[in-house]
């Protein structure tokens, strides 16, 4: 499984969203960076890019 960052846990394979948003990857923990990717995550997938186990 890929590794996932912070609040919103947002996986690696949205690396390069965050990089074309000017963040880098490291950036990720920082919650106004995690809450922005999230937020175009959400916008382009709705909540099924999300799963409850």
């Amino acid at each position: 499984m890929a590794a996932t960052g912070a609040l919103f846990q947002i996986n690696t394979v949205h690396a390069s969203r965050v990089e074309a948003m000017g963040y880098s990857w490291s950036q990720i923990t920082d919650p106004y960076v995690n809450a922005k990717v999230a937020r175009s995550v959400y916008n382009s997938s709705g909540w099924s890019a999300w799963a409850c186990a």
